[in-house]
């Protein structure tokens, strides 16, 4: 993503990759925080109570691979179906508190997710110069999809320290907003 991102922003020279890794990095938070899961490919583990259900839904997915799940008294459960794509396990046995230990996200990055980061790095980039970002603060709340999206803004995306801090600027939810259909 790092060619990409230098493309966008016309850069030719690898002077300024520390910076431009660290903004693709923290344009990849924003992405995972507004679309509430983890994109790249790591081991989870899920602690979900369920009781009296059929489908247990996992946070973070795709799914490659469940490794194990367990009740609430250590006793491994099997006779479920992974639904991968969805973070889905299906069975008749969830009726208690469960541990799911799994493997879930992306190998390789799709294309809207990288789109989605990319736009949101060049738009910090262009911010580094200026001295941070002025807007309104706002609150918003939607769901698209199976993902809840809680966002802020503010007056600045900058810590006292001068550095790039943990806050959404107004422009970048409008770039995240432009992909919110490919979320679901």
């Amino acid at each position: 993503m790092l060619e990409m991102l230098k493309r966008i922003l016309g850069i030719t020279d690898n002077s300024q990759d520390a910076l431009l890794t660290e903004l693709l990095l923290e344009a990849q938070g924003y992405v995972e925080d507004f679309i509430d899961y983890k994109l790249d490919l790591a081991d989870y583990t899920d602690e979900i109570s369920a009781y009296a259900r059929d489908t247990i839904v996992l946070r973070n997915f795709p799914v490659k691979a469940v490794a194990q799940i367990t009740d609430q008294n250590g006793n491994s459960c099997t006779g479920y179906r992974l639904v991968k794509s969805k973070g889905l396990i299906r069975g008749t046995f969830f009726n208690g508190d469960y541990e799911i230990e799994y493997q879930a996200g992306y190998e390789e990055l799709p294309g809207w997710a990288k789109k989605a980061i990319t736009d949101t790095a060049s738009y910090l980039y262009s911010q580094v110069g200026s001295g941070g970002v002025t807007g309104n603060m706002i609150k918003s709340e939607e769901v698209f999809g199976v993902a809840k999206v809680t966002y802020e803004t503010s007056t600045t995306n900058t810590n006292e320290a001068g550095e790039l801090g943990g806050i959404l600027p107004l422009s970048v939810v409008d770039l995240l907003e432009k992909h919110a259909n490919r979320y679901a």
